[in-house]
């Protein structure tokens, strides 16, 4: 087998490096699934002096004050099961032979970014769209969800998409579109607009690669992130 070659730049940063813990390569019809594991080093110490340590540590942890960490408990459980049917595709069409290892690596970091920041406490959740609408509708178990926690986030981040590879200025406006859309609806609900910020891409960033048609709606898509 030849060597293999991770085509574009995701490998410039250690940032990078971190979301290819877990990703596809495909060469012809071979399929290789990485996942990397890492083990955090353990010292080995006296066991007295072990001892001593932890019961240092424990003392210094006891006599911090409590922080309390801001989080919607709620839209990160959403969030992953989002994120979990998205796995579950990209598993599926991993094995379809128009299904390149280019798309499945991309399509794997995307799915990762959005799975660290959901870690992170920065929940990330998708409203999807029909070919060619900008119509934001969300469902009434995501609204009931996504309102409450908006009305109280510090920043929210809007990310309007389409299923475009090559985008058109009507792909743009499609994109710009959904964000704006997206926006108007959190306004009306109560949301503070000066914490919204859009954006808008009309091509790339996919959350799975295009063939088949039926994976293309995830692509068509708004992001909304928020930041307690």
């Amino acid at each position: 087998m030849p060597e293999l070659t991770v085509v574009g730049d995701w490998l410039g940063t250690p940032s990078q490096e971190a979301l290819l813990n877990d990703f596809y390569i495909k060469y012809k019809s071979k399929i290789t699934h990485i996942k990397k594991i890492i083990q955090e080093e353990k010292l080995v110490q006296p066991l007295g002096k072990a001892r001593h340590d932890q019961h240092q540590i424990a003392a210094a942890e006891a006599a911090k004050p409590a922080i309390e960490i801001k989080r919607y408990a709620d839209l990160e459980v959403y969030s992953l099961q989002q994120l979990t049917e998205l796995q579950h595709m990209i598993n599926i069409l991993a094995n379809e032979p128009v299904t390149t290892g280019q798309e499945l690596l991309q399509s794997q970091v995307k799915q990762n970014k959005l799975r660290k920041k959901v870690n992170d406490h920065f929940p990330v959740v998708m409203v999807y769209f029909d070919l060619g609408k900008t119509a934001f509708k969300p469902t009434k178990a995501l609204t009931d969800i996504l309102i409450p926690a908006a009305k109280t986030a510090s920043e929210i981040h809007l990310r309007g998409r389409t299923d475009s590879i090559i985008a058109s200025k009507l792909d743009a406006r499609i994109a710009q579109g959904r964000a704006n859309n997206a926006k108007a609806y959190l306004i009306k609900k109560g949301v503070d607009p000066e914490i919204i910020t859009i954006n808008s891409l009309a091509e790339g960033e996919f959350l799975l690669p295009l063939k088949p048609a039926s994976s293309k709606k995830k692509n068509r898509r708004v992001e909304i992130e928020i930041r307690p």
